[in-house]
């Protein structure tokens, strides 16, 4: 009928009826797509419950776990390749060390759509790449590499969120489960902070430290984190910085990891090493996660007196105080440094408001050497005493680490004996 009416318009010309005919049909048929998608996005927005989860969000780890340990994960035919890599760190030494590990390779459900069931209601599972150039990102095993930032998008059908909410909290209880008991490390290893394995936390009373110096560190953290209030009324900076210093391998990463597990916070461990930026810096000081020690080691091996020991290419002196001290720092965080060369620091980096307490940490005494012996020995009957009178005895006050009475009695785990009669000769570790 439109056919016949344009052919009369236009005289019968058979060509110039056919094209405008396509013209004509074309456009109402786009009208119509148009109103048909408006009317399909209209009902998906009234039937269906959708939920977009980002990489660059935290929650996209929880939902990514959570799929790893679904039922349809097990029997999905179309899959990908995550590599799992794990960092041990080394808590009785003063520098935490990564140690090479084979990766653990898994499969999870790859780029696409998948569908999957929860709680008797199927669930559409949507991974996808985001636009953009995508984030660096360095692996342990050497060198980086360039990866597209993703994005999950969860379906329901369904008015009510409830159920999407259900899997939600699911995947954040599954997520931090694995983690009870355990001390969590992050690491800025790409753009920003990234979780690099967990531990089991430390018990507090395995750190043999002068008597009265681990409570009074407790404490004073203790006191700190119920004071936001009385910080805010006085309107004073809410955030707490420890100095702890002395000797190599006298605990002062084992306590501050002691400490996470006793508190229940994760530690963030930043270095100042070449590459890292005053702005990079800055932004990972504002970007710390939640409930999480920030500790910064060896700060004496990166400045003395305000001048690099390192490269060019690295945080400056005024942009280490303005991180962690400035107008710009986060508040609530608690920060550790940790030096073995106190008179090398610049007043300015330890003044209170950066610094808020210091302790000096010492070789060890002679009660801690008993009370390390009788920790390492107290199940190996009631001779034990009298052997630890021998091995103190043969040990001078202050002239050997903790660290290196611990690798001596790791060398005679359940011989006490063995470990008397061929106790260390002392000496301050390099």
């Amino acid at each position: 009928m439109i056919g016949e009416t344009l052919r009369g318009w236009l005289g019968g010309d058979q060509f110039l009826t056919a094209g405008l005919s396509l013209v004509v049909f074309g456009y109402l048929f786009n009208v119509a797509r148009g109103y048909l998608l408006t009317l399909w996005y209209r009902l998906v927005q009234e039937l269906f419950i959708t939920v977009t989860i980002s990489s660059a969000d935290e929650s996209f780890n929880y939902i990514s776990h959570w799929i790893t340990l679904h039922e349809y994960t097990k029997r999905a035919r179309s899959v990908q390749t995550h590599t799992k890599y794990d960092t041990v760190v080394d808590e009785m030494l003063y520098t935490t060390q990564k140690l090479q590990l084979k990766p653990e390779v898994l499969l999870v459900p790859a780029t696409g759509t998948h569908v999957l069931s929860y709680r008797g209601k199927w669930i559409w599972f949507h991974r996808s790449k985001e636009e953009g150039d995508g984030t660096r990102r360095y692996r342990p095993s050497g060198g980086a590499s360039l990866i597209k930032n993703e994005k999950i998008t969860l379906t329901c059908f369904s008015r009510d969120r409830t159920l999407i909410e259900a899997l939600i909290k699911e995947a954040v209880d599954s997520y931090f489960k694995k983690d009870e008991g355990q001390t969590v490390l992050f690491a800025p290893l790409s753009c920003g902070w990234q979780r690099v394995t967990s531990r089991m936390s430390r018990p507090f009373s395995t750190v043999v430290l002068d008597k009265g110096f681990k409570t009074e560190l407790l404490n004073d953290v203790r006191e700190f984190m119920s004071s936001s209030s009385w910080y805010r009324k006085q309107g004073i900076p809410y955030r707490r910085g420890y100095l702890l210093h002395g000797p190599p391998g006298c605990g002062k990463t084992s306590i501050i990891f002691a400490l996470a597990g006793k508190i229940h916070y994760n530690v963030s461990v930043v270095s100042l090493s070449n590459g890292m930026t005053d702005a990079k810096f800055s932004e990972l000081m504002n970007t710390v996660k939640t409930r999480s020690i920030i500790l910064m080691e060896d700060i004496d091996a990166i400045f003395v007196q305000r001048e690099k020991t390192k490269g060019k290419d690295m945080v400056s002196f005024s942009g280490l105080l303005n991180a962690i001290g400035g107008i710009l720092s986060q508040e609530g965080r608690i920060l550790f440094l940790t030096t073995n060369h106190i008179d090398r620091l610049d007043p300015a980096l330890i003044r209170p408001g950066r610094v808020d307490r210091t302790f000096m940490f010492d070789l060890a005494s002679r009660d801690q050497v008993r009370r390390m012996f009788f920790n390492m020995y107290n199940t190996c009957g009631a001779y034990t005493e009298d052997l630890a009178d021998r091995f103190v005895r043969s040990i001078p006050d202050r002239i050997i680490s903790p660290a290196t009475l611990q690798g001596h009695f790791l060398c005679y785990k359940d011989d006490p004996v063995g470990a008397t009669e061929n106790a260390p000769s002392g000496g301050q570790d390099e």
